[in-house]
């Protein structure tokens, strides 16, 4: 019987030290998911810290504020971009216009005649207007109507 329970004691020491050391483990595990969590919110954060000083350092840019010249190629980059983008938001455009969609002209998004509104971004719904004369942009050389104040490609003001 002494033996028996030798063995069963034995048994119960090794359970025990297996437990505490599979607990052991998963405390660890629990520590490392909230570190490797805090590391990736603060490198979000500062993804979001280094973009907002690229978007301020670029307007600063094509505003002829700021001139670093081992940067600055970067910028053209930059400005194709956008002009790509605002092409492919004009054909958009085009092709809902031409399918009798009214279409908002800041975000793009489809309207009814009615709104007096965009529902998608909120911007107010101007109404077709006639343009005669066009202007180039002194900084992406997109094709301006004459009634614009900013650049819709590159935002800087006429």
């Amino acid at each position: 019987m002494a033996d028996f329970k030798g063995t069963l004691d034995e048994g119960a020491s090794k359970a025990y030290a297996g437990w505490e050391s599979n607990k052991k483990k998963i405390e660890s595990t629990i520590e490392l998911k909230k570190i490797e969590k805090e590391i990736k919110e603060l490198n979000g954060r500062k993804a979001e810290y280094l973009f907002s000083i690229g978007q301020y350092i670029h307007m600063l840019y094509r505003n002829n504020a700021f001139e670093v010249p081992e940067i600055v190629h970067l910028f053209q980059g930059v400005i194709e971009i956008d002009k790509a983008i605002y092409f492919y938001n004009e054909k958009s455009r085009e092709i809902k216009g031409a399918s009798g969609m009214l279409i908002c002209e800041n975000c793009n998004a489809q309207m009814s005649e009615e709104e007096k509104f965009c529902s998608s971004c909120g911007e107010r719904v101007e109404q077709a207007q006639d343009y005669q004369s066009q202007t180039s942009c002194a900084c992406c050389e997109n094709i301006l109507m004459s009634t614009y104040n900013y650049c819709p490609v590159c935002g800087v003001k006429c």
